[in-house]
């Protein structure tokens, strides 16, 4: 039985909300696997514990059944969600594309301000930046 490894080349995925779901989870999965990278999740947190967090992310993973392996970074968003995402993926040189989920607190409302943002962290990084918006699961 092969044993799966966590890629060298990285699907990052980076979100502010509150509860990671499990679509967000299904879809930076499914975008890794057609870019034959491993998942990270950066998940940015203002309000919910790390270990609440943590234990959400495992049960969401577990319910979908995924063999692939998965890396969770909770991290205290002091410095907002730009700036957090540049300074974690700025020197990663295995990072191949970014999936910005703009639905936490804080995160703009607007379909102009996501866009604003989105274009900041797009001119910073060196990579091609995904913004998941909507829910790829009916």
């Amino acid at each position: 039985m092969a044993q799966n490894t966590i890629s060298n080349k990285k699907v990052l995925l980076v979100t502010n909300a509150s509860v990671l779901s499990q679509e967000m989870i299904l879809h930076g999965l499914n975008l890794s696997k057609r870019m034959d990278a491993s998942l990270e999740i950066l998940h940015l947190l203002k309000k919910v514990t790390v270990a609440a967090a943590a234990q959400s992310f495992k049960s969401h993973l577990a319910k979908l059944h995924s063999t692939e392996p998965v890396a969770y970074i909770p991290l205290l968003n002091d410095r907002g969600l730009t700036t957090e995402t540049v300074e974690y993926a700025r020197n990663r040189r295995n990072i191949f594309c970014i999936i910005l989920c703009l639905k936490g607190e804080g995160a703009p409302q607007k379909k102009g301000q996501r866009q604003k943002k989105f274009a900041e962290v797009t001119q910073l990084l060196n990579c091609p930046v995904v913004l998941y918006t909507e829910s790829p699961v009916s």
